[in-house]
């Protein structure tokens, strides 16, 4: 007779975390962004040089080149800040030992707000882990009177017994942390579904989401990949 016993959610900073003590470690990639801020970098100081510098190259006028120069330049920010989430112990994202799978709380792209202290992972237990499955969700809205189509890559867990309790107040209090300031970046790590699954956003890990779970025990059922729709039309 299997009993599934519910252990307390366990939480650590990522100050004191030791990614050393990890079997895996999961860290965001700088691949996808690296080349993005060099070019928009470029593009703004290009547009910046027609509009004040000595020697412009070209004649386009003003009002188009601000609007331009503008927008590259908010690129360049967009892309900065993906990029510097990639540098030190704030790249980590998830960590896997032999008790547990560490995911972090606070997306490291707002690595600006809250605290050290308030800054955690939280200790999924691996022995209780019962599958994964890699999902994709297509959302469908309407942009220019067109639709569009965007895509988003999650792991979902399913678990025989899970604090779902106590992961649920560790993520309303990064809720709230990241309401109470005024710029933030919609990246959530960690999330738990109405039926009481956890999805992961891992996908700009290293690796991404396949990586992780092919680390996971042999013991964890992998399911076939699954496709969700949201038409917000």
């Amino acid at each position: 007779m299997e009993v599934n016993r519910v252990v307390r959610m366990k939480t650590e900073t990522l100050q004191s975390f030791n990614p050393r003590s990890a079997d895996y470690q999961f860290r965001w990639s700088l691949g996808k962004s690296v080349v993005p801020t060099f070019v928009f970098s470029l593009l703004t100081l290009a547009g910046l040089n027609e509009m004040f510098g000595p020697r412009p190259f070209t004649e386009i006028p003003t009002f188009p080149l601000i609007i331009a120069t503008a927008g590259f330049a908010l690129c360049a920010l967009v892309a900065w800040a993906q990029t510097r989430a990639g540098f030190g112990k704030n790249a980590l994202v998830a960590a896997l030992d032999s008790k547990s799978l560490w995911v972090r709380v606070r997306s490291p792209l707002n690595a600006h707000i809250g605290s050290e202290k308030d800054d955690l992972l939280v200790a999924l237990p691996v022995e209780q882990l019962r599958s994964s499955q890699i999902t994709t969700v297509v959302t469908i809205r309407t942009m220019n009177n067109k639709p569009r189509s965007t895509f988003e890559k999650f792991l979902d867990l399913e678990f025989r017994s899970l604090d779902t309790a106590g992961l649920k107040e560790v993520l309303d209090r990064e809720r709230k942390i990241r309401k109470s300031v005024s710029q933030s970046h919609l990246h959530f790590p960690v999330s738990l579904m109405d039926d009481e699954r956890v999805r992961l956003c891992l996908d700009s890990v290293v690796g991404g989401t396949k990586r992780v779970q092919q680390a996971l025990p042999s013991s964890v059922e992998a399911k076939s990949p699954a496709t969700e729709k949201r038409d917000l039309r």
